[in-house]
């Protein structure tokens, strides 16, 4: 047989139905059932349909290298070509089996995962060849068909409301199922979503807690991340994704290479974040972070909750809400153990947005913000070097609501407009986590350092030093002659000299020196500070 039919699967705005509730037991819920979706439901769809696929070969799809041993003539047969990053390949033999899976799958999406919106792209001459430049060309042309279809139908996949029903407060979709968790009547959707986050729960425990004897747990409400309850506390969401891995897996040779773009880099991403977990659920580590947090130890057998909890983990990007003071240190720490892994010979790189936002604040507008300064970090590198871009980082901290894009609020709140000529940009990120130097950028190493510099800063004098960004030329100069008086020196960052009026060139590091001084664990910066001291 030279040729077979390939199905193409995807997510449809896969964010807005993971992120549309501000209660994270639901966002987790629905990115587990984003995840199965492309494993227990297409399993049951193929079985459904007709096209039985063995339980192992689920799996099996990571480790075969080509469709050598299905190609043959006689019984109809199904192979999956790979699942990752929201899309899902599989192969039929006929296109009849091909088109009731689709139909099958669709079905069972309805059932288990109302709301959540796919799209399909069906090929009846792909070729089963190994021959590589057949097959980049028909997998050019799947995923030109995949971006057509997804603009063409928009299919309702869930109850919507009416005038004689009552209505979910949380997805305001028609309120149909009482539900136990929550105490009240919810929609299909929502309940789908706090039912499936105990499963999510049990999986992840099992992937990153196994032999931790039940001392640690992930928690399933933001309340319970850190903080002090019943105070001001903030939470970070993190995104962080891939440079180019999308590119690379549509631009593989053939399927084998495919494969194996695509299992190396969701390995990256899962042992990224398991390397974390296990460097926090270090004893003494944990005991120091908790302290840094303000969080008493647990008492007796009850399990000491992590500070932090993954939302999407798996191909080639990773969201995750943790305290706010350690998204920065934890996004810092997980894009350097993914830089461990190479496809092809080149180190994966990554970029990664912070946003730190009140616990409080809708969920899904902090993730947006996440979304918006890695975009951000992105540009910055690629700006850079395009052909091989370095690993980036951008954040921002909103004290309160956030109205407009990340650069009118940045344009309208973080700029000195008593400046002279122009007006002065109190913020110098985005910064270089590795990769080659950037003339524009300073590296968050050196940006962690000088923070640590501050450390024996009295809490007036870092109040007074953030007055002063706002002021004149002629009040910070003042400002800094009393700083030398008083023995307290400014630290010095590459790029400019920026300790004779705090600005260079319109811009300033200390602004971004003070807010991740706030939103960074005091015990990692002392580090920091004896490493610097030691060299």
């Amino acid at each position: 047989m030279e040729n077979c039919i390939a199905v193409l699967l995807d997510t449809v705005s896969i964010q807005q139905y993971i992120f549309q509730s501000n209660k994270l037991r639901e966002n987790i819920g629905a990115s587990y059932l984003v995840d199965e979706i492309f494993r227990s439901l297409l399993v049951s769809a193929l079985n459904q349909s007709g096209s039985g696929l063995p339980k192992d070969s689920l799996e099996h799809w990571r480790f075969a290298e080509n469709l050598a041993p299905l190609c043959g003539d006689g019984e109809p047969w199904v192979e999956i070509g790979y699942i990752g990053g929201g899309n899902a390949l599989l192969f039929f033999s006929r296109a009849e089996q091909a088109e009731a899976f689709v139909r099958q799958w669709t079905t069972l999406l309805l059932l288990h995962a109302p709301g959540l919106q796919t799209a399909v792209a069906l090929e009846k001459n792909f070729p089963c060849s190994i021959d590589s430049i057949r097959f980049r060309r028909a997998m050019e042309q799947l995923f030109q068909q995949l971006r057509k279809n997804k603009g063409l139908f928009h299919p309702i996949t869930q109850i919507p409301g009416h005038g004689i029903t009552g209505e979910c407060s949380r997805s305001e979709r028609s309120a149909e199922i009482f539900n136990n968790i929550v105490k009240n009547f919810v929609s299909a959707g929502t309940e789908a979503k706090i039912r499936a986050a105990k499963e999510s729960n049990e999986r992840l425990t099992s992937d990153y807690l196994e032999g931790k004897d039940n001392t640690y747990c992930f928690p399933l409400e933001l309340e319970d991340l850190g903080g002090v309850h019943g105070e001001d506390s903030h939470i970070a969401i993190v995104h962080i994704d891939g440079n180019g891995v999308g590119r690379l897996i549509q631009e593989a040779a053939d399927l084998k290479e495919l494969r194996k773009c695509s299992v190396v880099v969701d390995s990256a991403v899962k042992n990224a974040f398991a390397h974390l977990v296990d460097t926090i659920t270090e004893p003494k580590q944990f005991s120091q972070l908790m302290k840094d947090l303000g969080i008493p130890p647990a008492k007796g057998d009850v399990a000491s909750t992590l500070p932090i909890r993954p939302v999407i983990l798996g191909g080639d990007d990773m969201t995750f809400v943790c305290d706010g003071k350690l998204g920065l240190y934890f996004a810092r720490e997980i894009v350097a153990q993914f830089e461990k892994t190479t496809v092809k010979g080149k180190k994966l790189s990554a970029c990664a947005g912070v946003a730190i936002i009140k616990t409080k604040y809708p969920f899904y507008r902090g993730y947006q913000l996440a979304e918006e300064l890695c975009a951000n970090a992105k540009k910055a590198a690629r700006d850079n070097n395009e052909d091989m871009p370095g690993s980036y980082l951008d954040f921002h901290v909103s004290l309160g609501s956030i109205s407009g894009s990340l650069q009118q609020v940045r344009e309208t709140g973080c700029t000195n407009m008593e400046m002279t000529n122009n007006p002065g940009n109190l913020l110098i990120r985005p910064y270089v986590l590795s990769g080659e130097d950037d003339p524009e950028r300073l590296r968050f190493s050196e940006m962690v350092r000088a923070t640590a510099a501050l450390a024996n800063w009295p809490e007036t004098k870092l109040n007074d030093l953030r007055e002063a960004l706002y002021r004149p030329e002629a009040e910070r100069k003042s400002f800094v002659a009393r700083l030398k008086y008083r023995k307290l020196e400014l630290p010095e960052i590459s790029g400019g000299k920026y300790g004779i009026h705090l600005f260079d060139n319109s811009r300033t590091p200390y602004f971004d020196l003070l807010e991740i001084k706030r939103f960074y664990p005091e015990s990692v910066l002392r580090r920091e500070g004896r490493n610097n001291d030691t060299h």
